[in-house]
């Protein structure tokens, strides 16, 4: 195992050269941002911003209508799977390593996430760090991030898309609140839409690792399925709660 802590100040510089998708805990919310009278999702914005997990350009613009890189959004995953605290960004030996992305300023978030199954690369070889995202892929992402099986809920093949906008508007998932009328699920994605759909992500409940098998007791037939993931009183497990939200005997006390 080794601790990304290293390659982090090589990477965050290359970051802010590139004017790419930066993450800086404690950063200021939207209207902070040079061009914060063109953001349409500020309170997305603002949520992003406080956690961490994503922020403006080194010009001080959050430029809401660029477009996501597949590279940006492996790093926004990436920071999000660890509740925003890059220093538990851990990548295995058998991290895998594309060649079109050895010397790319988001490679060990790229690795991280495909380790993590949430991105797969273009092909064995190549990721395509610079290719642009669209709304279904980053949608997709965000489902496997929540627990979803890939090859369990269908979220490969030829009809993946299908399973994927299916998913994403379950009551209880809904990762294109707020953005119904003005997403093109099969367009390329902007960065204050990655916004709210990420912010929908933290909201929304995460499917149970374990599937619940019935009929196993009575010598019935097996049927096995899949539920969202609800705490001991019975309540619904939210991303927010399962990677943000420190266990009560973990927080630190107030002085």
């Amino acid at each position: 195992m080794k601790h990304l802590k290293r390659a982090l100040s090589l990477t965050l510089a290359a970051a802010l050269l590139t004017g790419t998708l930066s993450v800086h805990a404690g950063a200021e919310e939207s209207a902070a941002y040079t061009d914060a009278d063109q953001i349409n999702y500020r309170e997305a914005v603002d949520t992003m911003t406080q956690l961490g997990i994503i922020a403006g350009k080194d010009s001080g613009a959050f430029d809401p209508q660029g477009l996501v890189t597949r590279a940006e959004a492996a790093k926004l995953l990436a920071v999000m799977l660890v509740g925003g605290q890059e220093d538990k960004l851990v990548l295995s030996e058998e991290a895998p390593a594309f060649t079109d992305s050895q010397d790319h300023w988001a490679r060990d978030y790229i690795a991280f996430c495909v380790q993590k199954g949430v991105i797969a690369g273009r092909s064995e070889e190549a990721f395509d760090p610079d290719g642009q995202v669209t709304g279904s892929e980053l949608a997709k992402m965000a489902l496997v991030a929540l627990g979803y099986d890939p090859i369990v809920f269908g979220l490969t093949g030829a009809d993946w898309e299908i399973s994927v906008n299916a998913y994403v508007n379950q009551p209880n998932v809904n990762l294109y609140a707020g953005l119904k009328d003005e997403i093109d699920p099969f367009e390329a994605i902007t960065r204050e839409q990655a916004a709210q759909l990420l912010s929908n992500t933290l909201n929304a409940q995460m499917m149970s690792d374990s599937p619940t098998q019935t009929g196993v007791e009575n010598g019935e037939e097996v049927t096995t399925f899949h539920t969202p993931k609800k705490d001991e009183a019975g309540d619904p497990v939210t991303f927010r709660m399962e990677y943000f939200v420190q266990p009560a005997e973990e927080q630190i006390p107030e002085a």
